[in-house]
């Protein structure tokens, strides 16, 4: 059975909705990533002001303290990435 001109007028006014639907969707989806990435950039910022402040004030606590864990966090990092280039070039 094949469709009246009607229904095919009312898929084609669905299907138009539907589309610029997912251009909305689509258009908010990226002000929302440019948003994050914005924050991101913040937020990066804010934490090297503040491990210079922390590194800065050689012999005192803080300084002490935010060198300890950010070598260890470092050397977490440093292992990962040994490993996991060490899998990659097993893997080939």
């Amino acid at each position: 059975m094949k469709p009246t001109a009607k229904e095919i007028e009312s898929m084609a006014s669905n299907w138009s909705s539907r589309v610029s639907s997912a251009e909305t969707m689509t258009r908010d989806a990226v002000a929302v990533t440019a948003d994050l990435k914005e924050i991101a950039a913040r937020y990066r910022e804010e934490a090297d002001a503040l491990s210079r402040q922390l590194i800065g004030r050689p012999g005192s606590l803080w300084s002490v303290e935010a060198r300890k864990y950010l070598y260890a966090t470092f050397s977490k990092l440093a292992f990962r990435t040994r490993r996991a280039k060490r899998r990659l070039a097993s893997s080939r």
